[in-house]
C-alpha cells in the first residue's frame, strides 16, 4: 500500500452494512472491500449484517492481524438493528464518522410480469428501506460529532436498464435519487451523503 494512503482513515470510525465477506480468500463485495481497506488504512470498523457465521469470520481474520474491527448482527431492514448498530458502535468507539450502505438484493431474469410481489417488496424494502433506516439511524450521531459520510452503494442500473431487472432497476434508481435528497437536508450539518454507482452491482 503506497505510504500516502497507509493511515489514510486513521481515528475514523466506520460502520459497513453489507460487509460480512472482507475475506480476500472468498468472493468479496464492494461492501466487505471497504470495511478491509477501512481497517487496513487506520480505521476502527463495525462490519453490520445478517450473514453472522461470515462477518464474525472476518472480523476475526482482521483481528488477527492487528486492524480493529467488531460485528454487528444487521438486517438492514429493522430499524431496532439499526439502533442496535449504532448504539454498539458509540459504546466502543464513541463516535460514528462513516457509514456505508451496500447490502442489496435483486430479481435479475425476471420480467414485470414474472417477478412476484414478495420478491418486490423483497428488493425494495432492503435497497430503500434499508438506506432510509440506516441514513436516519445513523444521521443523529453525526450531527453529535460534528459531521461525518454516508455512502449508499448503488449502480449503474440506477441509469441503465435492461428488461429483466426492473425491482432491482427501480430500488437503485430510488437509491440515488434519495441520496440526493438527503445530501441537501444534511449539508448543513457538515454530513456528506453520496451515492456511488461502481459498474453493473
Amino acid at each position: 500500500m503506497p505510504e500516502i494512503f497507509s493511515k489514510r482513515f486513521e481515528g475514523k470510525v466506520a460502520l459497513i452494512a453489507g460487509g460480512a465477506h472482507a475475506d480476500e480468500n472468498s468472493l468479496m463485495g464492494f461492501a466487505g472491500l471497504a470495511a478491509l481497506e477501512i481497517a487496513r488504512g487506520g480505521g476502527k470498523i463495525i462490519i453490520g449484517d445478517i450473514d453472522d457465521g461470515a462477518g464474525e469470520q472476518s472480523v476475526k481474520n482482521m483481528r488477527d492481524v492487528g486492524l480493529t474491527a467488531h460485528y454487528s448482527h444487521l438486517d438492514v431492514t429493522s430499524e431496532s438493528d439499526w439502533i442496535s448498530a449504532v448504539q454498539k458502535t458509540s459504546s466502543l468507539h464513541g463516535h460514528l464518522d462513516i457509514m456505508i450502505m451496500a447490502a442489496g438484493t435483486n430479481n435479475r431474469g425476471e420480467t414485470i410480469e414474472t417477478v412476484t410481489v414478495p420478491k418486490w417488496r423483497q428488493v425494495m424494502d432492503v435497497t430503500n428501506l434499508g438506506m432510509f433506516l440506516g441514513v436516519r439511524s445513523v444521521a443523529p450521531k453525526m450531527r453529535e460529532n460534528g459531521g461525518g459520510s454516508i455512502v449508499l452503494i448503488s449502480s449503474m442500473m440506477a441509469k441503465i436498464t435492461h428488461n429483466q431487472a426492473n425491482a432491482y432497476a427501480t430500488s437503485r434508481a430510488g437509491m440515488t435519487h434519495f441520496a440526493r435528497s438527503a445530501a441537501v437536508q444534511y449539508g448543513p450539518d457538515n454530513i456528506r451523503v453520496n451515492s456511488v454507482l461502481p459498474g453493473w452491482a
